[in-house]
């Protein structure tokens, strides 16, 4: 056909962070935006595809000759989230409300100058029904030093009908631990940055933990399960004290779209698509984050807005692991040479940003000590696409009461030993392999 008969398409979607994909018939992919998508075709049959996080849904449209301008609208998606947004699979009003705590005044003093607000809750329970779990359970707040914070059974903000507890912490600037004793699975953590002036919102849904036991040849084998806060499916915000800036909840909800989409390794953001979507980054800077990386692991990287946004997020929070793993990935780009004074000696707390450390310490090795915090989790990470967690093992917690420069711990403790052996195959060849060699513990390292 001659480009005379090509003709307008306008696909919007509901939310600006859903992704558009264009299919024709015979399931080519003509083109792909978040939020809006213009193009122009022939006539024919098309498929368009919305997709919000787990969430999909098809529209097949017909482009008739001499039809003019065709509009496709989509219609809201409800994606599942660990965040009570309004509109989602996973939230009640209950849950909306009690969320809304996190602009109120502080419940606990822990420190000045930045504050922490966590809530985990069970979406999957009913307020007509027996509580049957409390989504506290085995979650606690610590320092890097393992001093417990709180002890969310003991959350200023609790209620077993509802399923939801919650703390409003005012604390000092710095890296925190949030940790969940799974019970079946162990003790997991994962990291929990203060920025100074801002705070740092966390969602937690609770979800099911199995476990066969016995024997899996004979008939008696058996499960048994556990609810626990997931980390994995945390999400993570972040806003000014005190100070709602999106009561409509729409660029939460575009933030949380955002994550979906690192999460599931889909890097669909045109440049074009993410300075549209970056303009709510100052009263979000996890927003600018995830675009960041979004753009980092696109196939066109467009320096120019990398170095706009890394820019713009130091500006917003200072010293922050993650920000400065993004401007350590900048400097490798440029073929530039990572200042002498950049240390990561507590870690990022997305799993990307640890990547990009880990990546650029194979010619770097100063970047985390072996005997820092960071190095001494490395060996101890857990399969996570999106947030950086490990396992807090009894090797591990002999290892972080070491202070820098004491002695190895001798390979000859047997339970050390033999975690550390186990722990060797995870490590694998990862440039963090002095952080186990300092244990003297014979392995396929040498």
């Amino acid at each position: 056909m001659s480009s005379s008969e090509r003709l307008p398409l306008h696909v919007v979607a509901a939310d600006a962070g859903t992704e558009i994909f264009l299919v024709d018939a015979d399931f080519r992919r003509l083109a792909s935006a978040v939020g809006e998508l213009r193009t122009e075709v022939e006539p024919g049959l098309y498929k368009v595809r919305f997709r919000s996080g787990d969430a999909m849904a098809d529209r097949l449209v017909e482009v008739a000759p001499g039809q003019g301008d065709v509009l496709v609208q989509g219609e809201p998606l409800r994606f599942a989230s660990a965040l009570p947004l309004p509109d989602t699979r996973t939230s009640h009003k209950y849950h909306q409300a009690a969320w809304s705590h996190a602009w109120g005044p502080p419940d606990l003093n822990l420190g000045s100058g930045s504050r922490l607000f966590v809530m985990a809750r069970d979406a999957d329970k009913r307020p007509d029904e027996r509580p049957h779990h409390m989504p506290w359970r085995g979650l606690s707040l610590h320092a890097p030093d393992g001093r417990m914070l709180l002890d969310f059974a003991e959350a200023p903000q609790r209620n077993p009908e509802l399923a939801f507890a919650s703390a409003n912490l005012q604390v000092d600037p710095g890296t925190y631990l949030l940790r969940v004793d799974t019970d079946l699975n162990g003790v997991l953590e994962m990291p929990l940055v203060a920025s100074p002036d801002w705070q740092t919102q966390v969602a937690l849904r609770s979800r099911t933990i199995s476990r066969r036991q016995g024997d899996l040849r004979t008939e008696g084998r058996s499960s048994r399960s556990v609810r626990r806060a997931d980390l994995g499916g945390a999400t993570v915000l972040m806003a000014r004290p005190g100070y709602h800036a999106d009561p409509s909840g729409e660029q939460d909800r575009l933030t949380e779209l955002a994550r979906l989409g690192l999460v599931q390794g889909r890097a669909t953001l045109r440049p074009d698509d993410l300075r549209s979507m970056l303009w709510a980054k100052r009263d979000n800077p996890m927003l600018g984050l995830y675009g960041a990386h979004m753009l980092l692991q696109g196939d066109e990287r467009d320096s120019g807005l990398l170095h706009e946004v890394v820019g713009n997020l130091e500006s917003l929070l200072g010293p922050h692991p993650d920000v400065a793993a993004l401007r350590l990935a900048l400097a490798r780009l440029d073929g530039q040479t990572v200042s002498a004074a950049l240390r990561f000696d507590l870690p990022p707390m997305l799993a990307r940003s640890w990547d990009l450390v880990v990546e650029a310490s194979v010619g770097n090795p100063e970047l985390v000590s072996a005997d820092s915090f960071a190095g001494r989790i490395a060996g101890n990470r857990v399969s996570s696409r999106h947030w950086l967690i490990w396992r807090r093992t009894a090797a591990l917690v002999q290892a972080l009461r070491k202070r820098p420069g004491e002695p190895p711990i001798g390979a000859d403790e047997p339970v050390i030993a033999n975690v550390l052996k186990s722990m060797s195959a995870v490590v694998g060849d990862s440039p963090l392999r002095d952080n186990m060699l300092a244990f003297n513990v014979p392995s396929r390292f040498n």
